[in-house]
């Protein structure tokens, strides 16, 4: 995985691809491979990107975070 330092702000996307979305962190970077759209079930990234990439391009800022826990 990539998990260097960018030099953008938190949460800025730097990578979409079908891997995943790369976002600069504070100190690192995060790829995530996974999400939920709201009202959706989750899914890959890259199924996302076939039909929501302009979302989710390079240089924008990834909003709406929310972390969930799974308790299983």
């Amino acid at each position: 995985p990539d998990v260097r330092k960018f030099p953008s702000s938190p949460g800025t996307i730097v990578k979409s691809d079908r891997s995943g979305l790369l976002l600069s962190c504070k100190n690192s970077s995060l790829l995530i491979e996974q999400m939920q759209l709201s009202g959706k079930n989750p899914n890959k990234v890259a199924e996302i990107l076939n039909s929501h990439h302009a979302l989710f391009s390079v240089g924008s800022i990834f909003k709406g975070l929310q972390a969930s826990i799974d308790e299983d």
